[in-house]
């Protein structure tokens, strides 16, 4: 069970096609583990390409997202900015990726099902995390 200490998110990215991109994920010290649907590669720092973040550490903020109406737990480190708004939020399909992270239960080609309810489930374990000590480590692992 998490604590005041930090939360670490680990994805690995394992599936990708020119549409997207699907990793495995898992939260240290949890039971949370699913699928994460990502936008295409090839990745990058640069902000409104609707492309993926580069492999690596990052860190974790709380950001009250106007476009989704709620408070969404936002990716950012040394080469991508908090500016750019990588979040983790619901969605299906590569179209609503915006350039963030998309959670799921279970994985098709170009899809995640069972979004809203396992994104639910990561924000409320966030929460009882130190979010200021939390972290997403992104690596890859192609098949």
């Amino acid at each position: 069970m998490a604590d005041q200490n930090g939360c670490t998110i680990r994805v690995v990215r394992k599936w990708q096609t020119p549409s997207s991109t699907i990793s495995e994920f898992s939260i240290d010290d949890s039971e949370i583990s699913g699928y994460i649907l990502e936008p295409q590669g090839p990745s990058t720092t640069l902000s409104g390409l609707d492309r993926r973040i580069p492999t690596g550490t990052y860190n974790l903020d709380w950001y009250n997202s106007p476009s989704f109406g709620k408070i969404l737990p936002r990716l950012s480190n040394s080469d991508v900015s908090k500016t750019r708004y990588i979040l983790i939020h619901s969605g299906n399909f590569p179209a609503e990726t915006l350039g963030c992270l998309m959670p799921g239960a279970s994985k098709g080609a170009n899809f995640v099902n069972s979004s809203a309810s396992l994104t639910r489930k990561i924000i409320k374990h966030l929460q009882s995390c130190d979010i200021n000590k939390s972290s997403v480590i992104i690596t890859e692992e192609f098949n």
